[in-house]
């Protein structure tokens, strides 16, 4: 175990992603889900342009909104998934369920949003959202993303020094109960 605690030793096959790597890879893949509904905006835009696509007015104007909607939903999530969230220790995680579910209803697979938790202190709140997102690029043929999340904090321990601990685990609704 290392001074901090953790027993994590990164995989010798995969050479640790440096810092600007990683913010490379995170620019690349907001730039990739922002551009779609932004794309298709400009789309429903160019459609209410052109006069001989008239007929498709109220079709533009669905895809316009449609796509609005999912924009706005996509930069709030990413705003405290990705976010440094400024003066914000806790996340009530009522809001966070409502900006995942902002995700979920634009894709196919389902969320059953099962965090007991009232709030979580904000690493582990966006590393909880963080895996719902990543579960809906997981599960595309619409089974069913489930988020739970737990705290667990020492009774002992300063609260300076409390450590809070999530469990999200992603995956098919069961088919037989599982605790």
């Amino acid at each position: 175990m290392s001074e901090t605690g953790s027993s994590y030793a990164p995989d010798p096959g995969h050479p640790p992603v440096s810092p600007e790597e990683l913010a490379a890879r995170l620019a690349s893949k907001l730039c990739h889900d922002f551009i779609s509904p932004a794309g298709a905006i400009v789309s429903g835009l160019d459609l209410l342009d052109d006069p001989s696509a008239k007929d498709m007015r109220d079709e533009a104007m669905d895809l316009i909104a449609a796509s609005a909607r999912k924009l706005v939903d996509q930069l709030t999530f990413a705003r405290v998934a990705f976010g440094s969230t400024a003066g914000v220790s806790l996340f009530d995680c009522a809001e966070l369920e409502r900006l995942t579910r902002g995700v979920y209803a634009h894709v196919r697979a389902d969320l059953d949003w099962a965090v007991t938790a009232i709030s979580l202190p904000k690493p582990a709140g966006q590393v909880l959202v963080n895996l719902a997102q990543l579960a809906t690029g997981a599960l595309p043929r619409s089974p069913e993303g489930r988020k739970r999340g737990s705290t667990q904090t020492s009774r002992t321990a300063s609260p300076a020094h409390r450590s809070a601990t999530v469990s999200a685990a992603a995956g098919c609704r069961p088919t037989t109960s599982t605790p």
